[in-house]
């Protein structure tokens, strides 16, 4: 036994992994063989991750607009702070590992490691943000429905174009997207606010940065479609008039996705069982949500391909009690569906893989 596990820790130090897994199949020891295999295969997916290119996107938005709540959605919980003020400081960027129950996360100064969390939540995150000792943070967690297997996703949430009252957040913006090698921006526009002086300001911003990184494919995000009125004037309607002043400010056949990200947020944690975690007001928010989104129906997006018809995963009598009421989850998948966030995900998977299957 001493010698199988001198040449296993051998062939680790030397990171010769393909004879470690080779090593680890002719064990015979009886009650380590589990936990080496387990142990190996950890290794060797880490590995494999580390290797892997990076495909950036980096998120914007106008004011209010809910661009952590848009964050958190991918992330199927709440991790970064949501408020109706300013919530980013620091450009704060999340790496997607498919193999993590968890966020972890890293603060930095000057590229000098300040601060590590193997288990980050809402609060820790809230600290090291308006923590003026840290000026970069890098988290990794698993986003929902976004793969990794050839490269991985990594969402950098911006401190915002527009904030006047620290001019600052405008600077570290600005630099970042300018000197960034991004695939992808997604720009999160306020359903509520379409066409205000605030949305010009960052579109006309937009413009210049993309003329700069040609490369960067720009995607609009209308979120908070669940505050629409629909007896007053249809969504698909409004999504039009959004496409000729996004026209307006040069982008031409631009890719608008309407959704509600706080919605798409809470219907995942009921799906993950994480509903223990809401507030009073999350549980009244949800029951108002999950009410409207069961009756509407998914808004093709505009500019690219919509999503296939629903699909659910869980069986038609699985079900979950929140406050007393109960919910089926498959309804809830439904109206998960509903919020149009699947487009979202879907996209971002779809972009990096062409026709042939092999990488952008």
């Amino acid at each position: 036994e001493q010698t199988w596990f001198k040449k296993y820790f051998d062939l680790l130090a030397v990171k010769d992994y393909t004879s470690l897994v080779q090593h680890t199949e002719t064990s015979d020891i009886r009650y380590m063989k589990a936990t080496a295999e387990r142990f190996t295969q950890l290794i060797t997916t880490g590995i494999k991750y580390e290797t892997l290119p990076v495909f950036n996107i980096a998120v914007v938005a106008t004011m209010s607009a809910g661009k952590s709540t848009f964050v958190n959605a991918l992330l199927g919980n709440e991790i970064f702070p949501e408020s109706q003020a300013a919530c980013t400081a620091k450009i704060t960027s999340i790496y997607d590992n498919d193999f993590y129950n968890r966020v972890a996360g890293v603060a930095l100064k000057n590229n000098k490691l300040k601060n590590s969390s193997n288990k980050l939540d809402n609060n820790q995150l809230i600290a090291w943000n308006s923590c003026k000792d840290f000026d970069r943070i890098i988290l990794e967690g698993n986003l929902d429905n976004i793969t990794n297997g050839k490269k991985i996703v990594a969402v950098h949430d911006t401190p915002g174009t527009n904030f006047s009252g620290d001019e600052t957040h405008k600077k570290k913006t600005i630099d970042f997207l300018e000197n960034a090698e991004l695939d992808i921006l997604l720009c999160v526009l306020n359903a509520e606010y379409i066409g205000t002086n605030d949305g010009a300001i960052v579109l006309k911003q937009l413009y210049q940065i993309g003329k700069k990184n040609v490369a960067t494919r720009t995607i609009f995000i209308v979120n908070k479609i669940d505050v629409f009125n629909n007896e007053r004037e249809s969504l698909s309607n409004t999504l039009e008039k959004i496409k000729d002043n996004l026209t307006h400010y040069g982008f031409d056949n631009a890719a608008i996705i309407p959704t509600s990200a706080k919605a798409a947020r809470l219907f995942k944690m009921v799906l993950t069982g994480k509903y223990n975690k809401f507030t009073d007001d999350e549980i009244d928010s949800f029951r108002i949500l999950f009410r409207k989104c069961s009756k509407g129906q998914l808004v093709d997006p505009i500019g690219i391909e919509p999503i296939q018809s629903f699909l659910p995963a869980y069986s038609i009598e699985k079900k979950v009690v929140i406050d007393e009421q109960e919910y089926f989850l498959r309804d809830v998948e439904q109206a998960l569906y509903n919020t149009g966030f699947i487009n979202i995900e879907q996209f971002i998977d779809s972009q990096m893989i062409n026709n042939n299957g092999e990488l952008k």
